[in-house]
């Protein structure tokens, strides 16, 4: 992943949940170091599925990277 990650040169949005069990929230960081350019947006109180969990908190997220 960490070598795919860095050859990423499209504008990006990591959407992560603070409680997800699937995937450790202490990974955001590093993944997003990788990528040039990132947005890193932890989302408080959601999980693996943050899509489903919280769809406003995603929709919102989504709607300001992409300036609405």
């Amino acid at each position: 992943m960490e070598r795919e990650a860095g050859t990423i040169r499209a504008k990006t949005l990591i959407l992560w949940g603070d409680q997800d069990r699937v995937t450790n929230p202490s990974q955001a960081q590093p993944l997003a170091r990788l990528i040039p350019g990132s947005t890193l947006r932890m989302l408080t109180g959601v999980g693996h599925n943050a899509h489903e969990d919280d769809p406003v908190a995603v929709n919102t997220a989504l709607a300001d990277f992409l300036g609405r």
